[in-house]
């Protein structure tokens, strides 16, 4: 090979090592553009993938706040804008509150107000459906009696129509029947003007005699009581010994002091006979009444002296035919008892002195004491004749026992109620 050729094979070589070195740094380059633009996509996609994850979760949010906005308001109708009036929103809450008697500061968002307002509208609902109830119990109620009333009123006119046409028949009945007496009244008022015409005259004719026999009568009846009450034995012979005696005498007044008291059974308002004398010698001087009792002494009222020139003095006695200082006494009540000397007063008043009322006559028996005569019978029916009590077993049983027999008159005469 000669020189020149050999030069260039040299060039052919050497351009084709260039060649290779360019096609070899080209071929690197190429690689190297290449890694870099593969690394730019793949951020390009991530970016891109990232921009429409942003974009749709932007999108998501928009809707939720869309969606609350619809649920919970606020908003302008004929607004673009969608979004709630948080201003207005929270005024609505103010408002919920001033209404809402449960809700509280604390409660700041409509999740915790909602069912304390819910609550509190069911309870509001309840109370509103027991009113009607109850207004509707009422109304049944008012109807009820409304016809009730209605029937009342009904038997009501119909019994007063009844009743009026009773009283018209009635009230033409009574007219003829006044009409009658009224003429039969004017006859008798004529006979009673007779009668009293001629009674004038026969009293005119002996109202002297009238009064002389009532004058004398009084003094046979006055004569008489006197002689019943000594005669009449009231006490067994051992007791006739005087009851007490007079301690001192007022000066001015009609007044003493007697030596009888609560100790001996003593009670207000007992009289005694005041006495003097010696034992079938005593004369009556006077009444004494009890109107003050103590221990061992009493007070008492003078009167019907029978001498105010035989005054009363220390030392008379005092005579009650049923008291007795030392008690012990049985008694029957027999007859009527009736006003302040009634049966069950009677029995309060002997039980105090000392004496006991027994339901019937025994050996112990020391009085009997008679009331008025009996008017009806064990059932309460009225007799055609009183029964006078001197006509009863009883009474003649006493008086054949020698059992001492007191008048009811003879009780009020010694003790004064």
């Amino acid at each position: 090979m000669t020189h020149s050729n050999r030069g260039a094979a040299r060039v052919s070589i050497m351009w084709m090592i260039s060649v290779g070195v360019v096609a070899i740094l080209s071929i690197t380059y190429a690689f190297l553009q290449n890694g870099t633009i593969a690394e730019l996509e793949i951020a390009a996609n991530r970016a891109k993938t990232e921009e429409a994850t942003a974009k749709e979760e932007r999108f998501a949010a928009i809707e939720v706040r869309r969606q609350v906005s619809e649920v919970l308001g606020f908003n302008a109708a004929d607004s673009e804008d969608f979004n709630s009036n948080l201003t207005a929103a929270g005024d609505s809450l103010e408002l919920l509150r001033s209404v809402f008697s449960d809700l509280e500061e604390s409660h700041a968002t409509y999740e915790e107000i909602v069912p304390i307002v819910i609550s509190q509208y069911n309870a509001a609902q309840n109370n509103v459906a027991q009113a009607i109830s109850a207004t509707n119990n009422a109304k049944s109620a008012t109807a009820a009696a409304q016809a009730s009333l209605s029937q009342v009123t009904s038997d009501k006119d119909t019994v007063i129509r009844g009743q009026q046409s009773d009283i018209s028949y009635a009230q033409a009945g009574f007219d003829t029947r006044e009409a009658d007496l009224s003429r039969q009244l004017t006859s008798a008022q004529d006979r009673v003007r007779e009668l009293e015409t001629e009674l004038n005259a026969e009293k005119a004719t002996n109202r002297q005699s009238t009064r002389d026999m009532k004058a004398v009568l009084n003094a046979k009846n006055t004569k008489l009581a006197l002689l019943s009450d000594q005669t009449r034995p009231f006490r067994a012979p051992a007791n006739l010994n005087p009851d007490g005696q007079v301690l001192e005498v007022s000066k001015g007044l009609p007044l003493a002091w007697i030596d009888l008291g609560s100790s001996d059974r003593l009670v207000l308002g007992t009289r005694f006979r005041i006495e003097a004398g010696n034992l079938g010698e005593r004369t009556l001087k006077a009444w004494g009444e009890v109107i003050e009792v103590k221990a061992d002494m009493a007070k008492i009222r003078i009167f019907d002296q029978a001498d105010k020139f035989n005054p009363v003095v220390e030392g008379d006695y005092l005579l009650n035919p049923v008291y007795d200082p030392k008690g012990g006494f049985n008694a029957v009540l027999v007859g009527r008892f009736s006003g302040l000397y009634g049966k069950a007063e009677l029995t309060i008043l002997l039980e105090k002195i000392g004496i006991y009322v027994q339901d019937e006559l025994d050996l112990t028996t020391n009085f009997l004491i008679a009331g008025a005569p009996v008017m009806q019978d064990e059932d309460g029916y009225p007799l055609e004749d009183p029964q006078e009590v001197k006509d009863m077993p009883v009474y003649k049983q006493a008086e054949a026992d020698n059992v001492q027999i007191i008048s009811l008159a003879s009780i009020q005469n010694f003790f004064a109620f």
